[in-house]
C-alpha cells in the first residue's frame, strides 16, 4: 500500500457510494484536504461518470448545486461524493435535497463505517500492520494533532520496510523504530551484533531511515553518537531558527523529513515507561557533552523543548522572571503544559515547583483582574457585594488562589530555598495584600456610607427563618454550622458536590463584630421582633436572645432545640466521620432536624497551631463533603450549610499594619475588632454603634478599614472580626441529593506504584492503576490519597495528572478510552508535612465518599535531610 490511510478512507467512501449512490462528507477541520485528489481518482476509476464536488473557500452553495444539476436528472440517486469542509450546522440545510437520501459521513458519525475521524480511519488502516503498542503510540499522536493523513501514509510506508532478519533477530524487534530503540537502550545485544558482523547492516538502516551514518565502529561508540545525533535533531526541530549557531558543526539530520523522524523517535523514547531510565541517562551524557547549560535561549524557545533537564530548569528560572515582570497569561499556559511534562513526571520536586509557580501565576493574574475591575466599579455597596460573591468570575476567587498558594507553600518552603522562587511567592503575597487590602477598604467605606445595609442581601439572622423553618416540618433537614468557613471555600465545596446534589449557593451578610459569639447567635431562629442583646460579661462579651444567654455552644444548642418545634439531634462534624457510632446514628435517624456544628477552623487557627490549621483547611472541604454523604445515608433530604463569619489567613502582619485600638472602656479586643465605650477615634479605623447591626446595645464597635489589625493578643496571621468581604460575606448552601448512586471502587483491582523507593523530600509521587475484576467496565470512583506515619495523616494529594479537585484534594478517576475495563493511570503528587523527616510511612488509596481503603503501600522509608 502506497498510502494506506488514504486508501482505507477511499474504501469507506466508495462502499457508501455503492450502497446509497450519493455521499455527503463533512470534513469540518479540513483534515483530508490533501487526500481529495486521491479520493476523486478512486471514485472515477470505479465509476467513470461519478461526480466529485468539493465546496471551496470563497465559493457559494449555489455554484456547488449548479455543478450537481446534471447528475440530478435521473430518478435514481446519482453516484456522487459531495465534500464539505465544515460541520453540518454551518451548511444550514443548503443541500437538503441531497442529504435527505445521501449517506452522511463525518467524524464520529454512526454506524462506524460512516465515521471519518482520522483516529478511527487510521486504526482500521493500520490494525494488523503495527504491533498493538506501536499502534496506540501512533493513535495517541493523532489525537494530539501531531500527525496528518500525509504523515500517517509516509510513516507507514517507512515502517513497512522490514529490518533485515538477522538484525531483527539480534535486536529482538522487527520494526525500524523498535529496532533502533532496542539498540539504544539495551547493550546486551552488542556481542551478537559484532559476532554476526551486523554493524554494517545497522549502519545502513540508520542512514536510510534517520540520515545518520556512524563514524564509530563499536556498538558502544555508535550508541553514544546516535543518542547525541537524535537529541540534537529533536532540539533543532523544537528550536527552529533559535537553534544555537555554536552547534552548527554537531551532526544532526539535514532534511525536514529526517529531522521529523528523529524527533518522533526521541519522543517515543521518552514516552515509553520501560525506556525512561535509559533516556534520562543518555540525555544527561549528551547534555554535559554539548554544554547545554550554556545555551542562551529565550522563554518561548525554552517552552518548545523537552529534550534536556537543564533546559527545564532554565525554563523555571525564566518563568519566575516573567512572573516578576507581570507576564502572566502565556506563562500560565506554559506552566500547565510543563506540570504534566516528561521531566515533571520524573522528578516530584520539579513538579512541586511547577505547581507552586502555577499557584503564584493564578494569584497574580487574579489580582490584576480584580484590581482592574475594582477601579471601574461603582462605589455603592451592592455593586461590590455582587462582584465579590456572584457571577461566573467573582472576586472571591482571589481568596481561593491565595489559600491554595499558602497551603502549598507552607510545607514546600522548608525543603526548597531557590531564591528566585521565594521572590515570586513574596511578590504574589504582596499583590494579594495590596489588592485584597484595597478591596477591604473600598468595601468597608461603602458599607459605612450605606449605614451598614446591603439592599436585597440576605441577612445572617434571616437564614434559619428563610432556608430552614419553611421546610423542616415536612422534609428531614440538616442545619450545618461551620465556624469561620469563608464564602469562597463553600463555593469550592459546591463545585465538588455539583454532580450529586441540586445546589443553591448564595451569599449572606453576617453581623458585626464578625466573631463566633455574635455570628452563631444570629443563626438561631430569630424573628424581626427579637433583637439580640449585647452586654458586658466580666471580661468578655455576652450575647442574649429572648433574655437567655447565647454566648456558648451549649447555650445556643439549647435555644435552637427549644425553638425548632420538631425533634432535633445535635452532633459535631467529627461524630459523623469516618462513620457515626450507633448512638449518633439512632439520634439522627429519629430526628426531623439535625444540627451539625464544627468549630475546628477557628479553634486551631486562633491557638496559633499553624501546622494543624493548615492541615485542617486542606481537609475541611473533603470532610464536609463526606459528612453530606453520611447524613443523606441516614435519611436527610435537605442540607443547609452556613457559617458564623469568615476569616483572613495569610502572611504574618508586620508592625506597620498594626494600629493602636481606641482604648477607653474596652469590653472585647481582638486583632480586627474593638467593642466598648469611649476612647479615641482615628482615620485608620471605622467606628460606629453596634445597634447599627441589629443589636439591642449601647456598645460601640471599631475595625480597621483595610487589612490592618489592632495591637492585641492573638496570632499574627489569622484573624476575623472586621468588615472585609472575606469576614462579612458568609455562604448559604442549600443541597438536595439527586439520588445518584456513587461509584464504589471495590470491584477494581488496584495498584499503587511509587515514584521512588524512599521518601527523600517533601514531595512524593505515586501512580494509581486499576483493572476491573468483573466482566463489565467499571464506573471510575472518586478517590483520595493519603500518606500516614505513626497513625497520623502527614501528606495528601495536591496534584494529579487529571481529575484533581483543588478544593477537597480528592481525585475523580476515569476509565481508559481504549480499554474500558482499565482505569486511566493517574500520577499523583503528595506534599509531605515539613515536620516529618524520618521513620516509616504508608500510602493509602481511599474511596472519597465512604472512606473505605481500596489499596495501600506499606513500609516506605522516610529519609528527608534537614
Amino acid at each position: 500500500m502506497d498510502r494506506p490511510v488514504t486508501e482505507k478512507l477511499a474504501e469507506l467512501i466508495l462502499d457508501q457510494v455503492q450502497q446509497h449512490g450519493t455521499v455527503v462528507w463533512y470534513d469540518p477541520d479540513g483534515t483530508y484536504e490533501g487526500a481529495l485528489e486521491a479520493i476523486e481518482t478512486a471514485l472515477k476509476r470505479r465509476w467513470s461518470k461519478a461526480q466529485f464536488c468539493s465546496y471551496a473557500a470563497g465559493c457559494s452553495f449555489l455554484a456547488l448545486r449548479h455543478g450537481l444539476e446534471a447528475a440530478m436528472s435521473g430518478r435514481q440517486p446519482p453516484r456522487a461524493v459531495i465534500h464539505l469542509p465544515m460541520c453540518s450546522a454551518d451548511a444550514d440545510h443548503a443541500l437538503i435535497e441531497y442529504t435527505c437520501w445521501a449517506a452522511i459521513m463525518r467524524p464520529g458519525q454512526q454506524p462506524p463505517e460512516c465515521n471519518t475521524a482520522l483516529e478511527h480511519v487510521a486504526r482500521l488502516a493500520l490494525c494488523g500492520t503495527l504491533s498493538d503498542s506501536r499502534l496506540e503510540e501512533v493513535l495517541k499522536q493523532v489525537r494530539e494533532g501531531k500527525l496528518t493523513v500525509d504523515d500517517l501514509d509516509q510513516l507507514l510506508h517507512r515502517m513497512s520496510d522490514a529490518v533485515p532478519d538477522a538484525l531483527a533477530n539480534a535486536l529482538g524487534a522487527g520494526s525500524v523504530p523498535e529496532a533502533v530503540l532496542c539498540f539504544l537502550c539495551n547493550p546486551s545485544a552488542d556481542a551478537k551484533l559484532v559476532q554476526l558482523n551486523l554493524m554494517g547492516d545497522l549502519s545502513r538502516l540508520l542512514a536510510s531511515e534517520y540520515g545518520y551514518s556512524p563514524q564509530a565502529t563499536t556498538p558502544r561508540a555508535v550508541r553514544t553518537e546516535l543518542a547525541r545525533y537524535l537529541m540534537v535533531s529533536e532540539a533543532a526541530v523544537a528550536l527552529g531558527s533559535k537553534f544555537p549557531s555554536s552547534l552548527a558543526s554537531v551532526a544532526r539530520a539535514d532534511s525536514e523529513v529526517m529531522l521529523r523522524r528523529c524527533a518522533e523517535l526521541v519522543r517515543t523514547w521518552r514516552s515509553r515507561s520501560d525506556l525512561v531510565e535509559s533516556y534520562r541517562a543518555c540525555a544527561a551524557v549528551v547534555e554535559k557533552a554539548l554544554a547545554v547549560a550554556t545555551w542562551s535561549l529565550d522563554l518561548d524557545s525554552l517552552a518548545q523543548i523537552s529534550t534536556f533537564l537543564v533546559l527545564e530548569q532554565a525554563l523555571l528560572d525564566r518563568i519566575e522572571s516573567a512572573l516578576a515582570d507581570a507576564e502572566g497569561i502565556p506563562v500560565l499556559q506554559t506552566i500547565d503544559a510543563r506540570l504534566d511534562g516528561f521531566w515533571a513526571q520524573q522528578n516530584p520536586d520539579l513538579r512541586a515547583e511547577w505547581a507552586l509557580l502555577r499557584a503564584c501565576a493564578q494569584l497574580l493574574l487574579e489580582a490584576d483582574r480584580v484590581e482592574g475591575s475594582l477601579a471601574g466599579k461603582p462605589k455603592h455597596i451592592e455593586a461590590l457585594y455582587e462582584a465579590y460573591a456572584l457571577g461566573e468570575s467573582p472576586w472571591c476567587r482571589l481568596d481561593t488562589y491565595q489559600r491554595r498558594l499558602e497551603n502549598l507553600y507552607y510545607n514546600y518552603e522548608a525543603a526548597h530555598q531557590r531564591q528566585s522562587l521565594v521572590c515570586v511567592v513574596a511578590l504574589a503575597r504582596q499583590r494579594y495584600m495590596e489588592v485584597a487590602g484595597a478591596l477591604a477598604e473600598r468595601f468597608t467605606r461603602a458599607l459605612e456610607r450605606a449605614s451598614f445595609r446591603v439592599r436585597g442581601a440576605t441577612l445572617q439572622r434571616q437564614i434559619y427563618r428563610q432556608r430552614v423553618a419553611p421546610h423542616v416540618q415536612s422534609i428531614k433537614t440538616a442545619y450545618i454550622w461551620v465556624d469561620a468557613l469563608r464564602y469562597e471555600m463553600a463555593r469550592e465545596l459546591s463545585e465538588s458536590l455539583a454532580d450529586e446534589y441540586e445546589l443553591d449557593l448564595s451569599p449572606a451578610v453576617a453581623v458585626a463584630p464578625t466573631i463566633t459569639q455574635t455570628g452563631m447567635a444570629a443563626l438561631l431562629p430569630l424573628t424581626d421582633s427579637v433583637r439580640p442583646v449585647l452586654e458586658r460579661a466580666k471580661s468578655d462579651l455576652l450575647v442574649k436572645v429572648d433574655g437567655r444567654s447565647a454566648s456558648t455552644r451549649q447555650e445556643r444548642v439549647e435555644l435552637l432545640t427549644a425553638q425548632a418545634g420538631c425533634s432535633t439531634a445535635v452532633v459535631q462534624l467529627g461524630d459523623l466521620l469516618p462513620q457515626p457510632g450507633s448512638v449518633v446514628r439512632e439520634r439522627v435517624i429519629k430526628s426531623q432536624l439535625v444540627l451539625v456544628t464544627s468549630q475546628e477552623i477557628d479553634q486551631l487557627c486562633e491557638q496559633g497551631n499553624e501546622l494543624l490549621a493548615r492541615r485542617l483547611l486542606a481537609d475541611v472541604l473533603h470532610d464536609l463533603r463526606r459528612a453530606f454523604g453520611v447524613l443523606v445515608g441516614l435519611g436527610v433530604e435537605r442540607l443547609v450549610l452556613t457559617a458564623d463569619h469568615g476569616h483572613l489567613f495569610g502572611e504574618r502582619l508586620h508592625s506597620g499594619m498594626k494600629i493602636d485600638p481606641p482604648g477607653g472602656d474596652t469590653v472585647k479586643l481582638g486583632r480586627r475588632a474593638w467593642v466598648g465605650r469611649g476612647g479615641a477615634a482615628h482615620s485608620a479605623y471605622l467606628r460606629t454603634g453596634l445597634s447599627s447591626f441589629g443589636f439591642d446595645t449601647g456598645l460601640e464597635y471599631a475595625t480597621p478599614y483595610g487589612l490592618g489589625a489592632f495591637k492585641a493578643p492573638g496570632p499574627d496571621n489569622y484573624y476575623h472580626g472586621g468588615l472585609s468581604p472575606q469576614e462579612l460575606i458568609i455562604p448559604v448552601v442549600v443541597a438536595r441529593p439527586l439520588g445518584k448512586t456513587q461509584p464504589f471502587g471495590g470491584e477494581i483491582d488496584w495498584v499503587l506504584m511509587p515514584g521512588s523507593a524512599k521518601i527523600t523530600s517533601q514531595v512524593f509521587s505515586v501512580t494509581i492503576l486499576g483493572q476491573a475484576t468483573g466482566l463489565f467496565p467499571p464506573i471510575a470512583p472518586r478517590v483520595r490519597v493519603e500518606m500516614r506515619s505513626s497513625g497520623e495523616v502527614v501528606g495528601t494529594a495536591v496534584y494529579g495528572s487529571y481529575g484533581h479537585d483543588a478544593g477537597t484534594n480528592d481525585l475523580q478517576l476515569k476509565t481508559s478510552v481504549d480499554e474500558p475495563n482499565r482505569i486511566e493511570a493517574d500520577q499523583v503528587m503528595l506534599l509531605v508535612e515539613r515536620e516529618v523527616n524520618e521513620g516509616k510511612a504508608s500510602v493509602h488509596l481511599l474511596d472519597a465518599n465512604s472512606g473505605v481503603e481500596l489499596a495501600r503501600l506499606d513500609g516506605i522509608e522516610i529519609d528527608i535531610l534537614d
